[in-house]
């Protein structure tokens, strides 16, 4: 095969480890299989997706698959993502996954984990979310710089448990770009579940309020400014105590020049996660699309947050123009606005 055909069968296709195999439902797959034909070196159809499996026929499927000869078709990533989602450990042992695909799988688990969370907020489904969390918090304590592509891979859709992903995303590329080497494996694990949980009082605003789309009168404002301190008091419920989650969810809406709420803190009165929560929920809220109005620029965001020095830690605001400009790095031999 010539090299460039060797580039182009590795950049369209997938090998399917056993580990990923498994992921699948043994009487059918989601995807389609192929299967590297060494005759022609190249692959070919085995296998349309949800057709029945027999137990001989699954058999030979994983003998391929042992063989290293098992592949899927890589624009079906999100059939399979969701299968992954599922197991979310094999992220951190398959190398064969582009950062595309790991970006979406962890997209799908955390947002899978939360809407169940959100609707029944009860121990065992917050033990799920912690558990996820502590994957993803291992993967980016691994490499810090992973958070870029993370970032990069935001949902734009502006429900609740899709703004808590992205927040998340955001607020874990901050906090490492932040604390760079001195970053620990448990505070990443501590601030991604403050991150993930920062609005979780909103699931407890009248939908009326949440979804109105004229102007909102003072005791819709009242009733949205609660959101801190309900979600505080489901959090005391759930046994949750834990600093860094306290501050992001108290916080994300306060301002350093004291205009925010619910304590209406001023300036090193906010804490640190506090104020990078206030970033990642201000930045993604700018970006998503809502109800009342299209999603704006993601960079055109930063910038305007930026230019917020009274209200945003300005060194941190510049961070986050570095991340969504040019990634964890930043850009080599420039210096961001």
């Amino acid at each position: 095969m010539a090299e460039s055909e060797d580039i182009q069968f590795s950049e369209d296709y997938l090998q399917i480890s056993p580990n990923i195999l498994e992921t699948f439902p043994r009487d059918r797959a989601p995807v389609d299989l192929y299967i590297l034909d060494e005759g022609i070196d190249n692959v070919r159809p085995l296998y349309r997706k949800n057709e029945p499996i027999s137990a001989q026929r699954y058999a030979r499927i994983l003998d391929y698959c042992r063989l290293e000869r098992l592949f899927l078709f890589r624009n079906d990533y999100k059939e399979y993502a969701g299968h992954l989602s599922k197991r979310l450990g094999l992220v951190l042992v398959e190398s064969e996954l582009s950062d595309r695909e790991v970006a979406e799988i962890f997209f799908l688990a955390l947002h899978y984990r939360l809407v169940d969370f959100f609707d029944q907020p009860v121990q065992g489904r917050l033990d799920d979310l912690r558990r996820d969390l502590s994957i993803l918090s291992e993967f980016v304590w691994v490499d810090p710089g992973r958070t870029g592509f993370l970032c990069r891979n935001l949902d734009k859709h502006g429900d609740l448990a899709t703004h808590s992903v992205n927040s998340t995303f955001i607020g874990l590329g901050l906090y490492a770009m932040h604390y760079k080497k001195k970053v620990g494996r448990m505070n990443l694990t501590h601030m991604a579940l403050g991150l993930l949980l920062h609005d979780l009082g909103m699931v407890m605003v009248p939908e009326s309020v949440k979804g109105k789309k004229g102007l909102l009168l003072h005791r819709d404002k009242e009733a949205l400014q609660k959101h801190p301190d309900l979600a505080m008091g489901m959090l005391k419920r759930l046994k949750v105590d834990d600093q860094i989650v306290e501050k992001c969810v108290m916080e994300h809406h306060e301002r350093l020049d004291g205009s925010g709420y619910p304590a209406r803190l001023r300036g090193e009165k906010v804490s640190v996660p506090g104020r990078i929560c206030a970033l990642a929920d201000s930045f993604c809220a700018g970006v998503e699309e809502r109800h009342f109005r299209s999603g704006q620029d993601a960079l055109e965001v930063a910038a305007s947050l930026m230019k917020l020095d009274s209200k945003y830690d300005v060194v941190l605001a510049r961070k986050l123009y570095e991340l969504v400009r040019c990634g964890f790095e930043g850009c080599s031999g420039e210096r961001s606005a």
